[in-house]
């Protein structure tokens, strides 16, 4: 349930997959619309929005407090060769939609012990090869011109 939306000049970090990188990269894999791990048998079921971390609900650290938050909450996983991608929601937005047409919107998504949960709305999450591909690649396209990635602190 939505507590509200995350304001435009507020960051949100999106955990990119080290299988979606392409030489330490974000590309635009690492911005599709997961399967929820409760659904390993792929029947179409995508998140309903693009999972994030609110950066401004953590302290002097934000990555790292977002590693710790995850890795303890046990139902999130970020890996060790994973990039941490940090938009500026205001700007990400405004990208995806002069290059798509769709208007996302960031909302504050608390999960059960991750109060910092965000996602992004505002796209269909069953359209993996049309508007949302094209979503995903504006995103990517969009972290690569700002270069706002980093790796994932190591689990120690």
């Amino acid at each position: 349930m939505s507590c509200g939306p995350v304001p435009d000049e507020d960051h949100v970090i999106r955990s990119c997959a080290y299988t979606t990188l392409d030489g330490g990269k974000p590309t635009a894999s690492s911005f599709l619309p997961r399967q929820p791990k409760e659904n390993p048998l792929g029947d179409g079921a995508y998140e309903e929005h693009l999972s994030a971390f609110w950066q401004e609900r953590y302290g002097i650290s934000p990555l790292l407090a977002v590693l710790t938050a995850v890795r303890s909450n046990g139902k999130l996983t970020v890996g060790g060769q994973a990039k941490l991608a940090i938009l500026e929601v205001g700007t990400a937005a405004s990208a995806v939609e002069q290059d798509t047409g769709i208007e996302l919107t960031a909302l504050h998504l608390p999960l059960d012990g991750l109060d910092e949960h965000a996602g992004f709305s505002g796209y269909d999450p069953l359209d993996q090869d049309g508007l949302v591909a094209d979503m995903a690649e504006a995103l990517s396209e969009h972290i690569k011109t700002t270069g706002n990635y980093h790796d994932a602190p190591s689990r120690s």
